[in-house]
């Protein structure tokens, strides 16, 4: 695989990421700190995928005073979890 991880890939860590925080509606997030938390992820990739995320609604844009912070939607929580399947399967499972 290259060094650059798929799209798919990307849009489940972010996800995962978000969902584990519990970055829903009035908690949330700058995009930075998913570039941080993420670090083994290019942030420009980060970027495109949280664009996609949101052209599909499943993110939200929140205006902060110290810039743009996202946040996942509630009601495409259904949407998420199926996305993140497998990864969950794997966190609750011991």
């Amino acid at each position: 695989m290259s060094k650059n991880k798929s799209s798919n890939e990307v849009r489940e860590k972010i996800l995962f990421f978000m969902w584990q925080k519990r970055y829903f509606n009035k908690k949330h997030t700058p995009i930075t700190n998913l570039c941080n938390k993420l670090s083994e992820i290019p942030c420009k990739s980060i970027n495109k995928e949280v664009k996609r995320l949101h052209a599909e609604n499943i993110i939200g844009y929140k205006k902060t005073h110290h810039g743009l912070d996202v946040y996942l939607k509630p009601s495409m929580k259904k949407e998420i979890q199926l996305i993140i399947q497998k990864r969950l399967e794997e966190y609750y499972s011991f």
